[in-house]
């Protein structure tokens, strides 16, 4: 069993890593690369990537975009969440306000379950924005300290 597993290993290892014929001579896998690196001085085309030739400069614009990015969402999901808590504190105590100025003839038990669902489903939704707000504006306000320091340097 051992050996079976060895020799699959063996036989798959050798073919990612032995060259692959492309249509193109140019042109030799990336998986070889001792392969790679001998073609390289004979006119191989190589693929760089547009990040890997960026400058310093360039990256750090690009965070400092993605970063005021962060900030901005996390005011909107911190305004939204404020927004419902203080909605779901008014609606609750106008509930509250004429489940008290009831009568006596109507379903206490019914006018209670109408005040706590509509409070438990505002405050459950109003802490989870305020829980995904708080800390993007948080990291989104320090990220972009850092990176307009980096850029003013």
């Amino acid at each position: 069993m051992k050996n079976s597993l060895l020799i699959s290993f063996l036989l798959f290892a050798k073919n990612i890593f032995s060259e692959t014929t492309f249509s193109n001579k140019n042109e030799t896998s990336y998986f070889n690369f001792t392969t790679a690196c001998t073609h390289l001085s004979a006119n191989k085309n190589l693929v760089v990537s547009k990040n890997f030739l960026a400058t310093n400069e360039e990256t750090e614009l690009s965070d400092l975009v993605k970063a005021k990015r962060l900030k901005i969402s996390g005011a909107v999901f911190t305004a939204i969440g404020g927004a419902g808590l203080i909605g779901t504190t008014i609606l609750t105590g106008i509930l509250v306000h004429s489940y008290n100025n009831q009568s006596s003839t109507t379903n206490k038990e019914f006018a209670q379950v109408g005040i706590i669902i509509p409070a438990l489903l505002g405050y459950a939704s109003s802490a989870v924005m305020l829980t995904i707000g708080l800390p993007q504006l948080g990291v989104g306000i320090h990220k972009t300290k850092k990176y307009k320091k980096l850029i003013s340097k």
